[in-house]
């Protein structure tokens, strides 16, 4: 009989002090212990703000990018000149024959700007014929360069020696087609040197 009355009563306190609530606070860090996110992407007064920094820009963009890329066309277009007439100076030292740098379609006031031809006078005429040797063509830049000479100039010639025949300078002027700006004069020497200065305006 003794053994009974102590085991039951201690078994049913225990499980009554198992199920005591929570305490207030730390319900409420298990409440707090996930915040809401917000949604990824633009909201609807960002879009608005951005679209109109974009109209207030676009009126610049493009004079600006106008601009870059007749400054780029005219700088290629200077370089491009002065290197074919270096290239026709050292040909024709190199195979000791005078070498021609002729406008393909000449047009006043824009001689080269249709291209040019480097050609060898393998004959001594001075014409170009189907004997001649052509060394390099250049394409047509008018489409974005004005390309012309100061005295409407549509050939140049070097001799063996490196010298221009005949021996007087040939003033070259690159400019934009439409941004009168943007241009360089190249002042052929009698030499066969090239003396390459800005020029603004340009013609």
């Amino acid at each position: 009989g003794s053994m009974e009355c102590v085991s039951i009563p201690m078994v049913v306190c225990s499980c009554n002090c198992v199920s005591l609530p929570m305490p207030r606070s730390l319900s409420c860090m298990t409440r707090t212990s996930h915040p809401a996110t917000r949604p990824a992407g633009f909201t609807l007064v960002e879009m608005m703000i951005s679209l109109a920094v974009l109209a207030l820009l676009l009126p610049i963009v493009p004079p600006s990018l106008a601009a870059f890329v007749s400054t780029s066309r005219v700088r290629a277009a200077q370089s491009e000149l002065i290197s074919s007439l270096m290239l026709s100076r050292s040909e024709a030292a190199k195979r000791g024959k005078t070498v021609f740098v002729t406008a393909s379609a000449p047009q006043r006031g824009n001689e080269f700007g249709s291209g040019w031809t480097l050609w060898v006078d393998e004959d001594d005429s001075g014409d170009f014929n189907s004997g001649d040797t052509v060394i390099r063509q250049f394409p047509d830049i008018s489409a974005g360069v004005v390309l012309g000479t100061a005295a409407n100039v549509t050939q140049v010639s070097f001799a063996s020696t490196g010298f221009l025949t005949p021996a007087s300078v040939v003033t070259f002027r690159v400019c934009g087609r439409n941004d009168p700006s943007n241009g360089y004069t190249a002042a052929l020497q009698p030499m066969g040197l090239v003396d390459l200065s800005e020029q603004m305006p340009c013609p």
